[in-house]
C-alpha cells in the first residue's frame, strides 16, 4: 500500500509538473498585448516605446495640419486678390500698375500714382527680398512678419516689385504679402 500511495504521489507531482511547464511555455510564446486581460503587467519601456510612437504621430499629423492651413490662408489671400481685382474690373476703375515687363506701357500722369502708393505687410516669419522676380536670383535682404513695404508694380508673374521702409527695391513674392486698402 505504501507503494500505491508514493506512487499516486509521484504521478500527481510529474503531471503538475508537466503542467506547469506548458503554462510556462505557453505564456512566453503568447503575443499577447501588454496591459490586455492576457498580460496585464506592463513595462516601463513598452510605455515608453508606446509614448514615443504616438509622439512622432501627433507632430506628423501637427506639421501636416501647419502646411494645411499655411496652404489654405495663401489660397484665401489669392481668392482675395482675385476678388479685387475682378471687382475693379467690374467697375472699372482698375489702375494698371505694371503690365508683365514691368514697364508703364506708354502710360503716364494719375493712372500709375495709386500703384505707387499701395501699401503691403508681410504675413510670413521671413521673407526674402530678391534682386529680379525669382527664386534663384540674388538675395538682398530679409523682411519680416508684419513689416510694411511699398508695393511700385505687380511683375504679373506671381512677384511683386517692392520698396522696404529702409529704401531698398528689390522684388518678393506676392503670395506672402497681404495688400492693404
Amino acid at each position: 500500500m505504501k507503494f500505491r500511495s508514493k506512487f499516486a504521489a509521484a504521478t500527481i507531482m510529474l503531471v503538475l509538473v508537466i503542467s506547469l511547464s506548458l503554462n510556462i511555455v505557453s505564456a512566453i510564446n503568447q503575443t499577447a498585448i501588454p496591459g490586455s486581460d492576457q498580460d496585464p503587467l506592463v513595462s516601463k519601456s513598452y510605455v515608453d516605446a508606446a509614448f514615443e510612437q504616438l509622439s512622432s504621430w501627433i507632430q506628423t499629423l501637427l506639421t501636416k495640419n501647419d502646411e494645411l492651413t499655411n496652404k489654405i490662408a495663401e489660397q484665401e489671400k489669392q481668392i482675395k486678390a482675385l476678388q479685387a481685382e475682378l471687382n475693379a474690373l467690374k467697375s472699372g476703375t482698375a489702375a494698371d500698375p505694371a503690365p508683365s515687363g514691368g514697364s508703364n506701357g506708354g502710360k503716364t500722369g494719375e493712372q500709375q500714382q495709386p500703384a505707387a502708393q499701395l501699401k503691403g505687410v508681410v504675413n510670413v516669419a521671413a521673407l526674402n527680398l530678391r534682386e529680379k522676380p525669382n527664386t534663384s536670383s540674388r538675395k538682398l535682404g530679409t523682411l519680416y512678419k508684419n513689416e510694411t513695404i511699398t508695393i511700385l508694380s505687380d511683375e504679373g508673374n506671381g512677384w511683386y516689385k517692392v520698396k522696404t521702409s529702409k529704401g531698398t527695391t528689390g522684388y518678393v513674392f506676392a503670395t506672402y504679402v497681404t495688400v492693404k486698402k
